[in-house]
């Protein structure tokens, strides 16, 4: 599972990655909400939940 959150900790979108086979994959994220709303620009943490693994990685969106 492969989640997007604001700054404040609101979850804004969610990747199911169970389908990826094991090893290096990629997901782009269009910078949209569940909803299809634009976020703004600003920091975003991804955290990645896999098989006992975790892993939260800052990143910025600009538009």
């Amino acid at each position: 599972m492969l989640t997007i959150y604001d700054i404040l900790g609101r979850e804004v979108m969610h990747y199911d990655i169970k389908q990826h086979p094991p090893g290096y994959n990629s997901v782009q994220w269009n910078g949209r909400n569940w909803l299809g709303k634009r976020m703004p620009t600003g920091v975003y943490l991804v955290l990645m939940h896999a098989r006992g693994f975790k892993k939260t990685k800052k990143i910025l969106l600009l538009k």
